[in-house]
């Protein structure tokens, strides 16, 4: 069974690979992290969305990493903290398009799995 374990501080593997917040472990596989001594330099780990047109303006996708055997979450949070938009995906659904009905503006986009957040990126919504 795979599994993302979240990180309290940034680490880094011993071929030099960053993870800031978490790390995703496939089935029978294990990682040797010690602590990130310049966590601001270098590439971090991959992102597990994607999203496009960025900025947005009739609609917008959302293509997700296979990341967990849970039901992911996805959340697009104002910025005043407000969520506008909350859905649950199967973990097998790696592309969703979400008509934009939203007030132009920034967002954040969260990807959620149980209580453990994936990645979280800027969404900017206008209109023509």
């Amino acid at each position: 069974m795979s599994g993302i374990i979240a990180l309290d501080q940034p680490m880094i593997d011993v071929k030099g690979k960053k993870y800031a917040k978490s790390i995703k472990l496939l089935p029978y596989r294990s990682a040797v992290l010690i602590v990130d001594p310049n966590p601001g330099s270098g590439d971090t780990e991959e992102r597990n969305i994607v999203i496009y047109p960025n900025p947005a303006q009739d609609f917008f996708n959302i293509s997700i990493e296979e990341t967990t055997l849970e039901p992911v979450i996805i959340r697009l949070i104002d910025f005043s903290g407000r969520i506008v938009f909350e859905d649950s995906f199967e973990s097998g659904i790696k592309n969703i398009q979400i008509p934009n009905k939203f007030v132009p503006g920034v967002y954040i986009v969260e990807l959620r799995s149980g209580s453990v957040t994936l990645d979280a990126q800027k969404l900017i919504i206008n209109r023509p």
